[in-house]
């Protein structure tokens, strides 16, 4: 049996899906066609039996006038009528003391017997039996159970042809993401079957890359506090057009020697983010403070350097500062 499922298991997800479909068709009917003949059979049997069981009570009373009147061929002309059915094989009248005073038919070992008393004056003057033949009812039974489990046969084999189809159009689409599967880790199974295909390009792609890192319930170990000093050159566009190369090549020098010297003293980051602007990022831990504390120690020392080194014109620096959380 387990190479057999294995066998099964290979093959196609159309051949399987249609085979289980017509499997579990085949299984019911059956269940279906088993209940339908047993409920037959004890229909049959109630009938025959309540028939039986009239006829021998009325083979009762006609042997009981047969038998007082002394015709013994009046009796087994009785017993003749009953055996000429179909239904009974024999029938014969016993005496009080069990012997035969007439037979019709054949007595069968194995046969349903049904006796009755015979009765003369409210007097028991011995019995009568008779043996139902049950040979046509039995063979009418077989006919319809094998009709029966041929046409479940026949309506499975149906439901495998209309179930495949539609596992093939399933599978189709299996296969299409497994060939695209394919192409990405350039491996190919040898399977037949497309579930165990698709099951082997996955397990062929990197998964351990493409899982995803579950964190814990987040907190702030998880973000990094950061202040941003803007440092704006507001003066530094009218500068261009008074200005030779050699003077504004100083200048601009002069400008980036304050801002990168102060953003040092500070543990900040100097970075350009527009034509005429700065900006300095303060982030992580220091021995002078916080973040937001540097920058705006920065942002005083840049105001304070500003002023010295232009004793004769206007500061060029317009600061502000933004705090953020990455």
């Amino acid at each position: 049996m387990k190479p057999i499922l294995r066998r099964l298991r290979h093959q196609p997800l159309s051949y399987q899906l249609a085979l289980v479909a017509a499997g579990c068709c085949l299984l019911a009917t059956l269940i279906l066609v088993a209940v339908a003949a047993q409920s037959t059979q004890s229909i049959l049997n109630a009938t025959l039996n309540e028939h039986a069981e009239a006829a021998v009570a009325n083979l009762g009373l006609r042997a009981g006038t047969e038998l007082a009147s002394e015709d013994r061929l009046g009796l087994a002309t009785a017993l003749q009528f009953y055996t000429d059915q179909s239904l009974f094989s024999g029938a014969r009248a016993l005496d009080i003391e069990g012997n035969e005073l007439a037979v019709a038919g054949t007595i069968a070992s194995r046969g349903s017997r049904y006796n009755h008393h015979i009765l003369i004056d409210g007097d028991t003057a011995g019995s009568v039996e008779l043996y139902l033949d049950l040979t046509p009812q039995l063979a009418a039974r077989e006919t319809l159970v094998w009709g029966l489990i041929a046409l479940a046969a026949l309506l499975s084999t149906a439901v495998f042809a209309i179930t495949r189809p539609m596992g093939q159009r399933l599978a189709s689409d299996i296969s299409a993401a497994v060939a695209q599967l394919d192409a990405i880790s350039d491996e190919s199974s040898v399977s037949v079957n497309e579930v165990l295909k698709l099951r082997d390009s996955i397990n062929a792609l990197p998964l351990d890359l493409l899982k995803s890192q579950n964190l814990s319930q987040p907190d702030d170990d998880h973000y990094r506090d950061t202040a941003i000093l803007c440092i704006s050159l507001k003066h530094l566009p009218g500068y261009l057009d008074t200005l030779d190369d050699s003077r504004l090549q100083a200048y601009v020098g002069l400008l980036h020697r304050v801002a990168f010297g102060s953003a040092g003293f500070y543990g900040g980051e100097l970075s350009v983010i527009r034509q005429f602007g700065l900006a300095i990022y303060f982030s992580g831990s220091h021995s002078i403070g916080s973040p937001v504390l540097r920058a705006a120690s920065c942002a005083w020392l840049l105001s304070q350097a500003a002023v010295l080194a232009e004793k004769n014109g206007t500061s060029v620096f317009h600061t502000g500062i933004g705090d953020r959380r990455q």
